[in-house]
């Protein structure tokens, strides 16, 4: 936490504050828009005996906050802010419906808020970012090659944490087979159906099951591994933003292929990488029926500086080089 001394007035530093509704007003109506509910949630507390504070936290495509107390649009996210008593904070974010305390949507993570007191600003504070294997994105891929070179995948996956949550919404909105087929896969075909199960449990587990035909030359196929960053990003570094990676979390691929009686798969030298905000890994190995896969990688902040931008473009072109590489089947 970084005090500010002497406070800093909202007026002073951003201009008019626009009128906003009383408590008791948002009370008696009922319903409070997102701006509101923060509000509410601290006087509550408040009222309760339990010191609370507004703060405001800036998405993710904000400027990086200043020294003096930034412009309200540059902040557009409410929180509120729960003293420890050692001069740092905890959080709670009532807008989403997924919050608790301290586990806050991925759009405030690792941002740096700015706590009010009587609409003064009387310290900077970092929100918390959850660690990476809270949200886990796994798929088993189960490949059959034909006698033709043709192959067929089986993919089952399970999503926890943001993944989980955000997934879901997606499914309810648009079916399983849509969200199956919105993430392209190099070299396969979009899925015709999938099947989604809903599993309630504390981790917000959700499974999803679907297959692939792999679209490409007979006999070569790569991993049916969908990216985290689109292919061709350039590493000639113009940002004058934070470079936005999303949520922190996890994706692995654990990949069996079977081949036919009298075929052989030849396969890729394995790759890894680290870096200052991941790391991933790409390793292959030959079994007595065909072969096996293993893919991973780790994304642990929600965003690095702009002058990290040029160590995300080189991530994801040595990831999508690993994972692009083809497996060959042949007799013999």
């Amino acid at each position: 936490m970084k005090p500010l001394a002497g406070g800093v007035p909202l007026s002073e530093q951003s201009g008019p504050v626009r009128t906003e509704r009383k408590i008791s007003e948002i009370v008696a109506a009922g319903s409070a828009h997102a701006l509101e509910r923060p509000r509410v949630l601290a006087a509550f507390l408040e009222a309760a005996g339990v010191p609370a504070k507004l703060a405001f936290a800036g998405p993710q495509n904000a400027r990086a906050i200043p020294t003096v107390f930034p412009a309200p649009a540059l902040l557009r996210r409410r929180l509120v802010a729960l003293p420890t008593g050692n001069g740092s904070f905890r959080f709670l974010d009532p807008v989403s419906p997924y919050s608790s305390l301290d586990d806050l949507s991925f759009d405030v993570q690792g941002h740096t808020a700015v706590v009010l007191s009587e609409m003064r600003a009387v310290a900077f504070a970092r929100v918390p970012a959850l660690p990476a294997n809270r949200s886990l994105y796994e798929e088993t891929h189960a490949i059959d090659v034909k006698s033709d070179g043709s192959a067929e995948c089986a993919v089952t996956a399970e999503l926890s944490g943001e993944w989980a949550l955000r997934s879901r919404e997606a499914i309810g909105a648009s079916g399983a087979a849509a969200w199956a087929g919105s993430s392209p896969r190099a070299g396969w075909n979009a899925p015709a159906t999938a099947a989604a199960k809903h599993v309630d449990e504390p981790d917000a587990l959700l499974g999803v099951s679907f297959a692939l035909a792999a679209a490409g030359p007979a006999g070569a196929f790569v991993p049916p591994v969908d990216l985290p960053f689109p292919a061709g990003l350039s590493a000639e570094n113009k940002r004058r933003f934070p470079v936005v990676l999303g949520f922190p979390n996890v994706r692995q691929f654990h990949g069996a292929v079977k081949t036919p009686a009298g075929f052989a798969a030849t396969l890729p030298a394995d790759a890894k990488g680290d870096f200052s905000f991941g790391s991933y890994s790409v390793s292959y190995a030959k079994t007595a029926g065909g072969a096996t896969y293993e893919i991973s990688w780790n994304l642990n902040v929600p965003m690095v500086a702009p002058a990290g931008w040029p160590d995300v473009a080189r991530f994801s072109k040595e990831l999508a080089a690993a994972v692009h590489r083809p497996i060959a089947v042949k007799k013999g």
